[in-house]
């Protein structure tokens, strides 16, 4: 609504200070995957997520190619459609309590995979308009590097100065300070992978994930509560925002057929590569739906996309849309899933 009747005129500078909600969200699921727990999942998330990533975005595709989206269109709405709502999946999953579950797990696991993912399609992206394969591969290289060198550097802050820092903090008994102290850590962790091209949000876990490690994990996470679900909520109407309206009442038929079709290919491309991978078919079936809306990513994919001119702006509109509807579904998706529950066993 505020989209249409200009409310807010400065919108990239509001979608900014939104996105510090995705960052204190993934913060305070930091908190509870420590770094021993991560490298106990790394299995789900390389091999796991590496199949759920490519399966979705090549059954996507081939759909997208099929009705007649030249190539390098179709793979890149491919790649903007294929990723999760690490927002609405992790909401979901702590309002459940079910964050710390087997599933929960592999559900988040997939979920970072996707993080870096979306940060290594956003670095090759501006590469493909000249077709230049080499400069591709140099993309994805940086993308690794960057991820690499920032990891290193957190880990050795979480180890050898969060804990003293906090220690000190907690010394002096003054919870404003510990909060102030608090929010500079993960703002600054945010900033320091925004300026590396990475997501602030990846920074936010990252960090977070260090500091589970702290005695004072669980006063962190009390204390970081109120500014994440206050951020949270102007997160969720930054993605209102994007919603043009007089597209969505024009061709609101076509939309709603696209989301619940996505929908329904991420769901049977995730089910199928739980299936291979041998996990019942009630749990196969309950992470396929967990991960079948659209995710924040894809607005970013598709953004930068058409910035270099890969996708016209009217198309671009039409593949927010769809995301912005297939979020919408979640709640429906959400109800299906505790009439599964019981059979599911999570």
């Amino acid at each position: 609504m505020m989209h249409e009747i200009n409310w807010i005129s400065t919108e990239d500078a509001f979608e900014h200070c939104a996105e510090f909600g995705l960052v204190f969200l993934l913060f305070t699921l930091g908190l509870e995957f420590s770094l021993p727990r991560l490298l106990d999942l790394k299995k789900t998330v390389i091999g796991l997520g590496s199949l759920q990533f490519i399966a979705v975005t090549l059954s996507i595709f081939i759909v997208l190619f099929y009705i007649g989206l030249p190539f390098v269109t179709a793979m890149v709405c491919a790649m903007g459609l294929s990723f999760s709502s690490t927002a609405i999946i992790v909401k979901e999953l702590k309002r459940r309590d079910k964050l710390t579950t087997e599933s929960g797990e592999r559900i988040v696991a997939i979920l970072l995979f996707q993080d870096l993912m979306a940060m290594a399609v956003l670095l090759i992206l501006p590469c493909i308009p000249s077709g230049n394969g080499e400069m591709i591969l140099r993309g994805l290289l940086l993308a690794f590097i960057k991820g690499s060198l920032l990891f290193s550097f957190l880990m050795a802050v979480g180890k050898w100065i969060l804990p003293r820092v906090l220690n000190e903090i907690s010394a002096a008994k003054s919870d404003e300070l510990f909060v102030v102290v608090t929010l500079v850590i993960s703002l600054a962790a945010a900033w320091l992978t925004d300026k590396l091209g990475l997501s602030m949000a990846l920074g936010g876990f990252m960090i977070g994930m260090m500091m589970a490690e702290s005695k004072h994990a669980h006063h962190v996470e009390q204390e970081i509560r109120p500014f994440r679900d206050l951020l949270l909520g102007v997160f969720f109407v930054s993605i209102g925002m994007k919603v043009n309206l007089s597209l969505v009442l024009n061709e609101w038929r076509d939309i709603m057929l696209f989301a619940a079709v996505m929908i329904l290919i991420k769901t049977l491309s995730m089910f199928l590569v739980m299936i291979f991978k041998r996990y019942s078919f009630f749990k196969s079936l309950e992470l396929s739906l967990f991960l079948s809306q659209g995710g924040e990513f894809g607005f970013a994919v598709l953004s930068l996309a058409t910035s270099f001119q890969l996708i016209n702006e009217r198309g671009a509109s039409q593949y927010l849309s769809v995301i912005i509807m297939s979020m919408a579904f979640s709640p429906l998706i959400f109800y299906t899933l505790n009439k599964l529950a019981p059979r599911a066993k999570v």
